[in-house]
């Protein structure tokens, strides 16, 4: 009674997929043939009779018939059938060359844009872009080609910004194609407009909205470094400028005097403004690395030095090459000014454990096998005694 009723069941649910799935599936590929779905549902009911005629004929034991009837209706289905069969072979053996019947998606086309603003024509591209802007209107592409157009060509900021902060605040858009406006809307505001305020807003939007991110890291940078706005007024009426040599390479030096100060400037009142910045903009990763690079040449105080890298080491987010880099930097300050060869191997190890299976990891590898060497080859620098900013040029970690 059980495996009747299991039987049953499943006679069932067999009979229902065959009654809704059949119909269902022969809709959805009538409607993908050119000939349609009632044209082909024709065509399915004529044949279906003509076999349903020979079946019936020959379980009536009516052979003579049911012959009859095969040869009578083999011609027209063979005639109505030869065209949807052709056609499908056809789409065989032309999918082998052309990829297939498969429906290409429709994108915009900015190729006569570009044409057009080589010719100079610049209001025949802009004409261009908005046509494809038109059927497409949240195309990235067309209105980032249609900002830069504006600025560019026109110089007319306002219109180029009312895209770029579209873009820039607009969820639709990925956090990329998002960063990529307001980092562009910075640039702009900086270069065309003179405008700092505007280039600081556009880079703080960025921080806020992405903070914790690559992106959010990369514009607290970029604030830390801001063109003044006392500079771009000069640039509207320019004055005689005073070229000062700066710092070349940030690191550590080998020699006091490759650190080329500001003239009158002596290390210490380097490292204070260095200090009064990073009160500011703590994340500086420039002027951190400069200042760490100051305590441990000219003061020879490894620690503050070793601390100020720690502390770039400990910011989220710090790109990978900025961690090497400053690892490097306290194996070198390990090595050459505290005469610790086993603190620098754990330095170094730090990267290899760290960045596994990279070439840092590779590099710092092949460093720890020749430190000893390295250890050995230094020469003791000379010791540099403290100026009158001894008592203040640090900033406590935090």
């Amino acid at each position: 009674m059980i495996l009747f009723a299991q039987v049953s069941f499943w006679t069932l649910v067999v009979s229902i997929l065959l009654v809704v799935g059949l119909p269902v599936a022969f809709w959805r590929w009538a409607r993908g043939t050119e000939e349609g779905a009632v044209k082909l549902t024709l065509k399915v009911s004529f044949t279906a009779g003509w076999i349903f005629s020979i079946v019936f004929f020959g379980a009536k034991d009516a052979v003579a018939v049911a012959f009859a009837v095969m040869l009578l209706g083999a011609v027209p289905v063979s005639l109505i059938w030869a065209p949807t069969f052709g056609a499908m072979l056809a789409n065989l053996i032309g999918g082998l060359y052309t990829g297939g019947a498969t429906e290409i998606e429709e994108r915009p086309v900015y190729s006569f844009a570009t044409a057009r603003l080589n010719r100079g024509d610049v209001t025949g591209a802009i004409a261009e872009v908005r046509k494809q802007l038109e059927q497409f209107p949240e195309d990235h592409q067309g209105l980032m080609l249609l900002a830069r157009i504006f600025v560019e060509r026109q110089n007319n900021l306002p219109e180029a910004s009312e895209i770029l902060e579209r873009i820039g605040t607009d969820p639709r858009y990925s956090s990329g194609e998002q960063v990529m406006a307001l980092n562009q809307l910075a640039d702009w505001r900086l270069k065309y407009g003179l405008d700092s305020a505007g280039a600081r807003e556009a880079l703080e939007c960025i921080e806020r909205r992405f903070q914790g991110t690559d992106a959010g890291y990369m514009a607290t940078q970029r604030l830390a470094h801001l063109t003044p706005q006392e500079m771009l007024d000069d640039r509207k009426q320019p004055k005689p400028i005073h070229v000062v040599e700066h710092v070349g390479k940030v690191g550590l030096a080998t020699e006091p005097g490759e650190f080329a100060m500001a003239p009158g400037l002596e290390p210490g009142a380097r490292a204070q403004q260095l200090v009064e910045h990073l009160e500011d903009h703590p994340q500086d990763f420039e002027a951190r690395l400069e200042l760490a690079a100051i305590y441990a040449t000219y003061y020879e105080k490894s620690e503050l030095a070793i601390d100020q890298l720690d502390q770039l080491i400990s910011v989220p987010n710090q790109p990978m090459k900025n961690v090497v880099q400053c690892l490097h930097q306290i194996a070198d300050i390990q090595v050459e000014k505290m005469r610790d060869p086993a603190g620098a191997r754990q330095t170094l190890e730090r990267i290899i454990e760290l960045f596994p299976q990279t070439g840092a990891a590779e590099t710092a590898l092949n460093r720890v096998t020749y430190l000893g060497l390295e250890s050995k080859g230094h020469r003791p620098g000379g010791v540099v005694k403290m100026g009158t900013y001894e008592q203040n040029i640090g900033l406590n970690s935090k």
